[in-house]
């Protein structure tokens, strides 16, 4: 008697272990079987993370039980409506097409505010805003005088001025270029070309005064020297104090022309169109075999 009821135990875990086995093996690897089909079907994920998180999840109108961010798995493949809800914030939704294996990633999705409201940071009525990129900082100035130009910090809406002599710049601001490693800003107006050092006190350096007409500045070779266009002509100047701020004449350009400027570190281009209405560009410097500094057309 023992021994038959060892043997009909046997046979049935026997058989139990060729049926679950596969079983558990397919849905290891992403199978199921599907009640609709009435086949064994490989299935998709997806996987939803929001900013903020805690949203909640709607798939083909279910809502589903947990919250962002979250991960869906063996999903049946075919086509599904997402959607995401949030109080206070605008409703998110996107249509897919899962297939059988696949996984998508549905990350950092963005929610909107359902209403944004302005906050006023002064009362005073701006004229221009430059932003500082990777700084906490932005210019802005009441006017187009750079001496009514104050700094803003961008997290706790700090100001200070940027040009604390009375009158010492009474010109119109034309652009900005960033130095990242050195954090330093070039700033120039029509006349004047200045640098406002972040790591030291906020306030314009004007090192050059003689301008005729200047229209474009840029940073060159990390930080060492600038590139100017001053009234048609290109100039290269040391900023650096070991450097004395000399003066380098390069080319001349199509009276009211813009340029164009390439500088990787390793070598840097100027393109400009010439007196003689050439598309041309020259080497700044460039670090494999010198190149002639003429003019190339191009």
């Amino acid at each position: 008697m023992i021994d038959k009821l060892r043997k009909i135990l046997f046979y049935i875990f026997f058989c139990a272990y060729f049926i679950i086995c596969p079983l558990v093996i397919l849905y290891a690897f992403g199978y199921i079987f599907s009640s609709d089909n009435r086949e064994i079907v490989q299935t998709g994920l997806v996987s939803i993370n929001t900013l903020p998180e805690g949203a909640s999840l709607y798939f083909n109108n279910i809502k589903y039980k947990d919250k962002t961010p979250v991960v869906i798995r063996d999903i049946i493949p075919g086509k599904y409506k997402i959607k995401l809800y949030l109080k206070n914030y605008k409703p998110w939704e996107y249509s897919t097409n899962i297939k059988a294996g696949e996984a998508i990633h549905l990350n950092d999705i963005l929610l909107l505010p359902a209403s944004i409201s302005k906050n006023i940071i002064s009362d005073h009525i701006f004229y221009n805003i430059y932003d500082v990129p990777g700084t906490l900082y932005f210019i802005a100035g009441f006017d187009e005088k750079v001496k009514n130009y104050y700094m803003f910090n961008k997290k706790t809406g700090e100001r200070s001025q940027i040009n604390k002599e009375e009158n010492k710049n009474d010109e119109r601001v034309m652009g900005i270029d960033y130095d990242r490693k050195k954090q330093k800003l070039l700033l120039w107006t029509k006349y004047s070309i200045g640098i406002l050092d972040f790591e030291n006190i906020p306030e314009i350096d004007w090192f050059y005064i003689k301008g005729r007409n200047i229209k474009k500045c840029y940073w060159l070779h990390k930080g060492s020297h600038i590139l100017f266009n001053d009234n048609g002509k290109i100039f290269i100047m040391g900023v650096e104090e070991y450097l004395n701020k000399d003066i380098n004449f390069l080319t001349k350009i199509k009276h009211n022309s813009e340029i164009s400027f390439y500088d990787n570190g390793v070598e840097a281009r100027l393109y400009f169109i010439g007196k003689d209405n050439l598309l041309s560009f020259i080497y700044i410097y460039n670090e494999s075999p010198a190149k002639d500094e003429k003019p190339h057309e191009i």
